[in-house]
């Protein structure tokens, strides 16, 4: 995982209060799967409810991290998205 990537997460914990595992954090490749992630690790009371998985009020504030921190158009931040072939980041 590239600097770029590490700095992205570490803001991705700071705003949304939570704290990811290395060890998960090392398997993660899409924006996707990092937002999968920061759900299982919340605490209860913020996770979306069921059936809202890519949508609402949390996807939108995780989004904005990312934007934020990446530099990539809001509209290339699709879950399927990889952090290095498709963002360009390291």
């Amino acid at each position: 995982m590239g600097l770029d990537i590490v700095e992205m997460v570490m803001a991705v914990e700071k705003e949304l209060h939570v704290r990811l595992p290395d060890e998960e954090l090392g398997r993660i490749r899409t924006v996707g799967e990092l937002y999968d992630c920061v759900v299982k690790h919340l605490d209860a009371t913020d996770v979306p409810e069921q059936g809202s998985r890519y949508e609402g009020k949390l996807w939108e504030r995780y989004l904005d991290v990312i934007e934020r921190e990446s530099g990539a158009r809001r509209d290339r931040l699709r879950p399927a998205a990889a952090f290095v072939e498709d963002l360009r980041l390291d």
